[in-house]
């Protein structure tokens, strides 16, 4: 590596963002991902640095998901999914209803919907990378009306920020997807009255 990654176990003092990003240096980034992949509270490190140890912590991080679970109860692609996917409380929500597997963190909120194309992409990866729940999002219908809206248009959705943002899938990409955002707030919107 060729710079610093800065994990912080546990609670942190207020300070240990500001202090782990100047040991990080100027380009330092925080990923909960990599976080979680360590069993860290937080993360911190310039992308490459971070992209290198994900490569390094991801076999054992599934070793141990094989070890602690009954992997043959699982859809293809959970587990890689489960262990290096980039995550969210909607595509948590969304996975656990699916699946019937909890995702969800231990506060976190069981039907919680993507407020923005940020929380959208998380979903659309997870689909992606486990293929038989996106063949069933239709089932997905019943966590909420918002959630219910935004399946409705799911595929229009997708093709708006297929055409809006076509680096979407790219981990560390700088995208954005202003008309796909004004979409999402009006179908919330409506469906939150």
């Amino acid at each position: 590596m060729n710079g610093n990654v800065i994990l912080g176990f546990g609670p942190q003092p207020l300070d240990w963002f500001a202090k782990a990003g100047k040991i990080a240096g100027k380009k330092a980034v925080f990923d909960a991902d990599i976080a979680r992949l360590a069993c860290a509270e937080f993360a911190a490190g310039d992308r490459e640095s971070l992209d290198t140890l994900r490569s390094r912590l991801i076999p054992g991080a599934l070793r141990d998901f094989d070890l602690n679970h009954n992997t043959d109860a699982y859809p293809k692609g959970a587990p890689l999914w489960l262990v290096d996917g980039e995550r969210g409380e909607s595509s948590n929500a969304l996975f656990t209803r699916l699946s019937g597997i909890n995702a969800v963190m231990e506060h976190g909120d069981r039907t919680a919907h993507p407020f923005d194309p940020a929380d959208f992409r998380r979903c659309h990866l997870m689909l992606q990378a486990v293929p038989s729940l996106g063949r069933r999002l239709h089932e997905a219908k019943d966590l909420s009306p918002t959630w219910a809206a935004l399946i409705g248009q799911w595929e229009r959705l997708c093709k708006l920020f297929d055409e809006e943002a076509p680096d979407w899938r790219e981990r560390n990409s700088h995208w954005k997807a202003p008309r796909l955002y004004d979409e999402m707030q009006s179908i919330i919107a409506e469906n939150e009255k």
